[in-house]
């Protein structure tokens, strides 16, 4: 897989999206420049790849990360460290043990980062939906 790094506009989510996707972050857009950045986002999401995102909040004293049995996925973690003012996306691995889902930081697109696994504040997952099932 190759890895995308952000640039000098600090755009960690483009390069967090070209990463999970393998797609040139020049087609990506930025979304915060937009009026309604999540809107903007999430459309993008499902007019490129027909998906949606379902996030969660992640509490470390009771987190709920699905389980996908004998498998491991990769999906967005949203990080908030004391010493930044604005909130970082990362590539998430969760991977299914006997013990539970361990979550890892598969990909950090800061190269001199701060950030560790334990600022995560939020996942998304991001989830298909194809025009079959929705005909009725």
């Amino acid at each position: 897989m190759k890895k995308y790094f952000q640039g000098k506009d600090n755009d960690c989510l483009t390069a967090v999206l070209a990463t999970m996707f393998q797609i040139d972050p020049a087609g990506i857009p930025f979304f915060f420049e937009t009026k309604d950045p999540q809107a903007n986002y999430e459309k993008w999401l499902f007019d490129m790849f027909g998906i949606s995102i379902i996030a969660f909040d992640y509490d470390k004293g009771r987190p709920r990360i699905p389980k996908v049995y004998n498998k491991k996925y990769y999906c967005i973690g949203t990080l908030k460290h004391e010493a930044k003012k604005y909130s970082h996306a990362v590539v998430l691995c969760c991977d299914y043990t006997k013990e539970g889902t361990v979550v890892h930081i598969a990909h950090d697109p800061m190269a001199d980062t701060c950030y560790s696994i334990d600022d995560l504040i939020g996942i998304e997952f991001l989830v298909g939906f194809k025009d079959e099932l929705n005909k009725g």
